[in-house]
């Protein structure tokens, strides 16, 4: 919003200086004709700024609801024991980590073996997605939130981090997954 002010105020703000300065200088008429269709030309520009900005703004908040629902959608899967809603949204080159598997895992080929050894084996009853974020750039967005999952009277809490990228195809994809329980760090033990 600042930027549609800020532009408006500049438009007007030249404006109303260069009417100052021609009627100071007792420029003619003909220049100030010249005069308004030059600013009306650069009103014109700054418009079509603005309607791009605001393009751009909705543009992304589309992506962001798109990530989260995507991300939610997966979620219902592998709360049901199905990994297939990840590995669908997992590109070629996914990198992974995760407090259940001691090193990083490369590759959607690699994701796929791992997922199919969990296959059935997850049982959440329900779960909440706390505060997603998604920071989108170009071609790359971040997705970050907190979840918490329930399994009868268990509760889990999580951190997790997914880094998006925009495919060829025009799909974003998961290249980056790191999953981690949510345990602030007890600094008095650490002396």
């Amino acid at each position: 919003m600042f930027s549609f002010f800020f532009l408006a105020y500049l438009t007007h703000y030249l404006y109303i200086s260069t009417l100052f300065a021609i009627n100071q200088s007792n420029t003619s008429f003909y220049s100030l004709i010249t005069f308004n269709k030059a600013t009306e030309s650069m009103s014109t520009r700054i418009h079509s700024i603005n309607t791009t900005l605001y393009l751009f703004i909705m543009e992304k908040q589309r992506i962001e609801a798109d990530i989260i629902a995507m991300e939610k959608s997966a979620l219902e899967k592998w709360n049901k024991g199905n990994p297939s809603g990840y590995l669908e949204i997992y590109a070629e080159d996914i990198t992974y980590f995760d407090p259940y598997h001691n090193e990083r895992i490369f590759g959607l080929e690699n994701m796929c073996a791992f997922y199919e050894g969990l296959r059935g084996q997850v049982a959440v009853d329900r779960c909440e997605m706390i505060d997603p974020k998604v920071q989108v750039s170009e071609n790359m967005a971040v997705l970050t939130y907190n979840l918490v999952s329930y399994s009868g009277e268990l509760r889990y809490p999580w951190n997790c981090t997914e880094v998006y990228r925009l495919e060829t195809d025009g799909k974003w994809r998961i290249i980056h997954n790191h999953w981690s329980f949510i345990r602030p760090m007890d600094l008095e033990n650490m002396e």
